[in-house]
């Protein structure tokens, strides 16, 4: 299995990883007056890489879904705010400008990942024998003792949670039991 080149999140090393691994791209931007010729350049960029190699073919999916996405408004559910995506005009601003920093490298290291991709597809298909080796390494879910664990800490787990609703008898709790409910009683309404 090929592992990546991981590159560090800082700015300066991740320029330095795109001048020295995707110089079409850096000079594409670089040639480019603003973001929308860069887009317009970098559609034509991928169309062409695509039929080079069927192994590109996903790496330039994604990059176009980006395109398609660019610009776009979505509400950010977690935030309630109107978010714009602008993931291409970031990375044509931090390809020419020399001190750009508005966008975590984390996203540019992603585009660089994904660029790379394009240009050297990368050919990840695991030896059978391997992962048979890997999978054999943990039990399987439908062991005897993998079943008895789960049982085990389903049943710990029931009882834990029988004390508790015991112990907070709050009248305001959505949980309780009835006053003469045994121990057994108790664990069956729970465990259903």
């Amino acid at each position: 299995m090929v592992k990546n080149k991981v590159i560090n999140s800082d700015y300066p090393k991740l320029k330095k990883a795109f001048i020295n691994d995707l110089p079409d791209i850096v000079r594409m931007a670089e040639k480019s007056e603003d973001a929308s010729v860069f887009k317009k350049e970098l559609v034509s960029y991928l169309n062409e890489q695509r039929t080079l190699s069927d192994k590109r073919k996903e790496p330039v999916d994604a990059v176009l879904t980006l395109l398609e996405n660019e610009e776009k408004v979505i509400d950010e559910l977690s935030t309630g705010q109107k978010l714009q995506i602008n993931t291409i005009s970031w990375l044509w601003y931090f390809l020419t400008s020399p001190d750009f920093m508005e966008v975590s490298p984390d996203l540019l290291a992603d585009l660089y990942h994904l660029l790379r991709q394009v240009k050297q597809p990368l050919a990840v298909r695991p030896d059978r024998n391997l992962v048979r080796r890997q999978m054999n390494r943990w039990p399987s879910r439908l062991d005897k003792e993998v079943i008895a664990i789960r049982e085990r800490n389903k049943s710990r787990i029931i009882t834990n949670l029988i004390r508790r609703i015991d112990w907070h008898h709050s009248p305001q709790s959505r949980y309780h039991f009835e006053e003469d409910m045994s121990f057994e009683q108790k664990y069956k309404q729970v465990e259903v």
